[in-house]
Order: C-alpha cells, then sequence, then structure tokens
C-alpha cells in the first residue's frame, strides 16, 4: 500500500510504522470525531446565548471576512447571525458519519489532508506540523508564536492541491496586513517569499547565512527600503536608491553596491518567486564597524533583497497619538535604518488598543508622522504636511505627490502641526509606498464623519494614475 503524501514539514522519520498505521489511525480518527462534536455543541451553545442579549454574539464568517466589512469603519456595528439549532445535531450525524465511514475506508479515501496529519507522530506538535510549513515537533514555538516565516510557496501549493477539491481558500489566497497580529490561520502568517538575492547569489531563505559576528546586525547598522511591485515591476526604484545613497553618506556606511545593478537583480527575486503585485525590500548592512566583529571573510556590506505579498488595508483608518515618538533634534532623524524597534513597538502598542497607527510627536508636541507613513491634514482645497524639521522620513510617496498635487485640484504646504489641527481640519490621510493614500477617519477618539473626503479620494486617484503610467512605461521599454 502507498503511503498518502505528508504535509511539508513533516519529517519522514515521524512516519509510524506500516503495521501499526491502520489502528492507530483508527482511534484517532474516533478521538478527533468526538472532540469535534464537543467543540461545536459548545460554539452553537454560547451563539444561543449570545443570542439572547442584543448585539451580543458570534460574528458570522460573512459578516468577519467580506469585501463590505473589509470597507466599513471599525466603529461601525458588526452584523450577527441568529444562532442555528441544526448545529448540534449536524455535528452529532457528521461524527457517526466519519466513525462509520471510517470502518470500511481508509483515511486517504475519506480525506488525504486529514490521513496526511494523522501520519504525525503523537504529541503536542501535529497540528502546527499541519499548518506551519518548517514547524519541527519539539520545538518550543506553536501556532500562535510561529518560527520565523518562511513562505515556500511551491510546497504548499504541491501540499494543498492534494486536499479536498471542495475547499476554496487556501493559504495562497488569503488577505495579509502588513506589520499586523490579525488572527488569521497560521500559515498564513508566513510574509517572505521562498527566494532571496544574498551580496552576489540567488538562494532558498533557508541557505542564506547572517553571522553574529556582522557587526551591523548585532547593532542595528545598516538602511533599508520597502518597494512596491506592480505588474512585476518595482515601482519608483530610482527614488528608493536615491534615498539610499543619501541615507548611507549621513551613517558613513560605504555603498560597493550600483543602483542599475541592484535593480536587475531585484527583477531576478522578483522573477524567481513569481510576484506579479506585491512588496519587496532592500537591506544594506554594515558588517565591518563596532567591536562584536567576527574574523570571517565577508563583505563590508552585505546586501539582502526578498518579496512579500502585498499587505491588504481598510479605510478609513484609526490612529493612536504617541508623545516622544520622534527627536527631531537627532543627526539620525529622518534616516531609514534597521533600528526600527521604535516604530514596530509604537505600532503593535497601538494595535493593542485597537487603532490601526499611531501618529508620532516630536520631543516639541509637534506632528511628525506615522511610524511608517507620512500624515496630511486638509483644509479647504489646502493639503498641509509636517516639514522635514519636524523628524518625519522623506517618504517616496509623498515626494510623488508634492509633484502631482495639482492634478488633484489642490495645493500642497509644509506646515508646522499640532494636535489641535489635525481636529479641526477637513480631512486627514496617510501615505506610504504600500498603502498610497489611506483616509483617516478617527484620531483618538476624534471622528471625521465624512472620511474618505473629496481631496482624499482625489489624490489617491492622481496617485494611481501616476503609478500605472510608470509601470507601463517601464513595460513597454523593457519589451523593446
Amino acid at each position: 500500500m502507498v503511503s498518502p503524501p505528508l504535509p511539508f514539514g513533516v519529517p519522514l522519520s515521524s512516519r509510524p510504522p506500516e503495521n501499526s498505521r491502520k489502528s492507530s489511525l483508527s482511534i484517532r480518527l474516533r478521538t478527533l470525531g468526538s472532540a469535534a462534536f464537543t467543540i461545536s455543541f459548545f460554539f452553537n451553545w454560547f451563539r444561543t446565548l449570545g443570542a439572547k442579549t442584543p448585539g451580543v454574539g458570534i460574528p458570522s464568517h460573512g459578516a468577519r471576512r467580506s469585501a463590505a466589512s473589509l470597507q466599513r469603519p471599525l466603529s461601525s456595528p458588526v452584523l450577527y447571525k441568529s444562532p442555528t439549532k441544526r448545529g448540534p445535531l449536524t455535528a452529532f450525524f457528521s461524527v457517526l458519519l466519519f466513525h462509520f465511514s471510517s470502518l470500511f475506508f481508509t483515511p486517504k479515501e475519506i480525506s488525504p489532508a486529514f490521513a496526511a496529519l494523522t501520519q504525525s507522530t503523537p504529541g503536542g506538535g501535529e497540528i502546527c506540523n499541519f499548518f506551519i510549513p518548517n514547524f519541527r515537533s519539539g520545538s518550543p514555538q506553536s501556532c500562535e508564536d510561529p518560527p520565523f516565516p518562511i513562505w515556500n510557496a511551491d510546497h504548499t501549493q504541491h501540499f494543498f492541491s492534494s486536499t479536498s477539491s471542495t475547499s476554496s481558500t487556501s493559504s495562497t489566497s488569503r488577505s495579509f496586513r502588513y506589520n499586523s497580529s490579525d488572527p488569521i490561520a497560521c500559515e498564513a502568517r508566513a510574509l517572505i517569499h521562498r527566494y532571496v538575492f544574498h551580496n552576489d547569489r540567488l538562494l532558498p531563505i533557508e541557505k542564506v547565512r547572517l553571522s553574529p559576528g556582522q557587526a551591523g546586525v548585532i547593532n542595528g547598522w545598516g538602511l533599508f527600503t520597502t518597494l512596491r511591485i506592480m505588474r512585476g515591476e518595482a515601482f519608483a526604484f530610482e527614488r528608493h536608491w536615491r534615498r539610499l545613497e543619501k541615507d548611507a553618506a549621513i551613517i558613513h556606511l560605504p555603498m560597493p553596491y550600483a543602483g542599475p545593478r541592484v535593480r536587475v537583480q531585484l527583477q531576478e527575486v522578483i522573477r524567481a518567486n513569481k510576484v506579479t503585485d506585491g512588496c519587496a525590500r532592500v537591506y544594506l548592512v554594515y558588517n565591518q564597524v563596532g567591536f562584536w566583529r567576527s574574523d570571517e571573510p565577508q563583505p563590508a556590506v552585505d546586501l539582502i533583497i526578498h518579496t512579500a505579498p502585498l499587505p491588504e488595508y481598510h479605510q478609513p483608518i484609526r490612529l493612536a497619538i504617541r508623545e516622544h515618538g520622534r527627536h527631531a533634534a537627532s543627526p539620525l532623524t529622518g534616516v531609514k535604518t534597521i533600528s526600527w524597534l521604535n516604530n514596530v513597538w509604537s505600532f503593535a502598542e497601538a494595535q493593542k488598543d485597537g487603532f490601526d497607527e499611531v501618529i508620532m510627536l516630536n520631543e516639541r508636541g509637534e506632528v511628525a508622522e506615522c511610524t511608517a507613513a507620512n500624515l496630511y491634514i486638509v483644509k479647504g482645497d489646502t493639503v498641509f504636511t509636517p516639514p522635514l524639521s519636524s523628524g518625519c522620513l522623506e517618504g517616496v510617496t509623498r515626494s510623488i505627490l508634492f509633484e502631482i498635487v495639482g492634478e488633484a485640484g489642490a495645493i500642497v504646504k509644509e506646515h508646522t502641526l499640532r494636535i489641535e489641527d489635525l481636529y479641526s481640519a477637513d480631512e486627514v490621510f496617510i501615505s506610504s509606498t504600500n498603502r498610497n493614500v489611506i483616509a483617516v477617519g478617527e484620531i483618538s477618539g476624534h471622528k471625521f464623519a465624512n472620511a474618505p473626503g473629496p481631496v482624499t479620494l482625489r489624490m489617491n486617484e492622481a496617485f494611481t494614475t501616476y503609478l500605472n503610467d510608470y509601470v507601463t512605461r517601464r513595460l513597454v521599454a523593457a519589451s523593446r
């Protein structure tokens, strides 16, 4: 008898002996079937309790994941489905049917995916072997805290192709949020694509080695930039590279790489990972600096390029406020370094309170930016944004909006902003590489009823037109 395939990540050595597999599977099927009945019963019982109180209950799958709900402001009520009385009864008969079928059919004939799951070694790591591609039994990680995410599209697609054809959703078709902790399935958290360009070679990510003797890695001495990929083309690469060169001069990082050559290498990564729409990151890590260095042969600066799926965002968004989030007087203000803790930590803290992003104030109490986006307010037909002296990053999207604002029928001015200026604005929006232009619907409890406003919509339309025209010109030039 040919054994059904194991899911990617389950070692062959974990298979039980062939002669003991049938009895072991039969026991597991009955045990898991009983567990499924119990879970289904209590789930529907809680739904019934929730229905007795208006507005309380378990939101339906459709309400939670529909396109309409993604566009709904977070403060809007969520639709709930009334509980069904058929749930426990359906679960009961489903379990009986599953028990009965296991007496006459092999698990592979019932469900190839379930058979693959139950062939792994008994223990706490079985479910994670099923959901996390690179999980290993016995490791301390769990589904809630997966190991370093590696998205292996080839293996994952092969595994899901062996599951039931009635399943309409796989991990490759889920929606992602950048730098977010959405409660989605464990395998869908893996963002980075498989192939990475490291220094002079394109490698599978598990072959890429970073050493503890690289002082830039340990000390955060390096630079990065995030690029938008559209129709397989890196948008505004030359602008991103100029900013990297400018920042390298500020932090005295050697620049042994040439922009045109790096662009070719980026395209290699895009092709290898078959990215049509997504995003990419280019890292420059300073190796030969500081005290904690090793004597390994290594270049002065490491070049790392990888890609990921395009994040998904809703609008309007909710913003929190953080005091002393930026230090405008610092000589490193506006430099996009790999020392990114202040940003990701502030972002995570805001998300714990239910916000989508956070406004960073400088030491003078002035508005600087968000953790990964520039901020704008609208009064009439004039768009105001904080000056670079506030401590904000000179974003690539920000620079483009300065050039095309006339096409949106508006003007833009740099102006020092304070919290009261945000509250009195007609509209507020943010911009970034992966988000284009997104409206703000709330700032720490203060709501903007008309978000997205007319100027915000026109700015986004003008930027989208610029983006499409840029990519079209690049693709036409490449085809000649």
